[in-house]
């Protein structure tokens, strides 16, 4: 008889340094937010991959650090929208611990270089890929009439690609996992064979956060992401918003494919100036 696979068989193949793990979550709904780089109807996922050499060791220190946060504050697990704000089991922690969490985070993706996937959509888009990839109406679990499940496949593909391309400096296939909420909490799916062979047997996961808690870097970095977008589409930005960028300037290389311009913020007045380096006329001392 066939042994049912178990999360936990995953996360030994992990602590084996035999596989890369790959941890997606979504941005979350930017409606309600007053920012121009965030449209309400966008779909954004975010992936972090981490390469077989670097798991073990990040199982260890974030274990450690979510020990050591659960006996200074009594937290269970890391939810950065929640910390920054101040809400659940972080209100009553003091703004200036909840910034040192964030520094502790963002210095260990600098340190550790964790490469960061983004794919975003907007509907007008849809029609656009699914012509260019000569999409059916759906593959296994994906229905391509819809924003986030071809957002997530594009996302998926593109973490496939970077798999492959850095096998031959360093072998392994990947572990994915997907934070639930699209999908429930689960052993995962089947994947499509356009996810082969770099997806360990084929297979993409879908679980909670509380339980692989690695998927709490991709909240992270999905978190960081939303608050620089929406410090960026700000002409005046607050005390607060500015602690947090400066904090996580060691991380913000390492998103991949995306458009990166330097924001020029007066440390009295707060006022917010966006520079496009790659723009001659918009060089710094014109």
């Amino acid at each position: 008889m066939k042994t049912k696979l178990r999360y936990q068989d995953f996360i030994d193949e992990l602590a084996r340094v035999s596989h890369y793990g790959v941890f997606i979550d979504d941005t979350g709904s930017p409606g309600g937010t007053i920012s121009k780089l965030l449209p309400p109807n966008r779909k954004t996922w975010v992936a972090v991959v981490i390469s077989p050499s670097k798991i073990r060791q990040t199982y260890y220190h974030y274990g450690a650090l979510l020990r050591d946060l659960k006996k200074r504050f009594n937290v269970s697990e890391l939810h950065f929208t929640d910390i920054y704000g101040g809400n659940g089991e972080f209100a009553k922690i003091e703004w200036k611990d909840r910034l040192g969490i964030f520094n502790t985070m963002a210095k260990a993706f600098g340190e550790y270089s964790y490469p960061i996937l983004i794919q975003s959509l907007e509907p007008y888009q849809l029609s656009e890929w699914k012509e260019k990839l000569k999409l059916p109406e759906s593959i296994s679990v994906f229905n391509f009439k819809k924003l986030e499940d071809t957002a997530l496949f594009l996302l998926l593909l593109k973490v496939r690609m970077h798999i492959k391309n850095n096998q031959l400096i360093e072998p392994g296939v990947a572990h994915v996992f997907v934070d639930e909420g699209w999908k429930k909490n689960g052993i995962g799916l089947i994947s499509s064979v356009l996810f082969s062979p770099e997806f360990d047997r084929n297979k993409v996961c879908f679980g909670s956060s509380k339980d692989i808690i690695l998927l709490q870097l991709a909240d992270f970095a999905a978190f960081v992401l939303n608050r620089m977008k929406i410090a960026g589409g700000k002409e005046v930005v607050q005390q607060k918003e500015r602690h947090m960028l400066q904090i996580v300037q060691p991380m913000v290389h390492l998103y991949q494919d995306v458009t990166h311009k330097q924001l020029i913020i007066n440390n009295e007045t707060g006022k917010a100036q966006q520079i496009n380096p790659s723009d001659p006329a918009q060089a710094p001392g014109r």
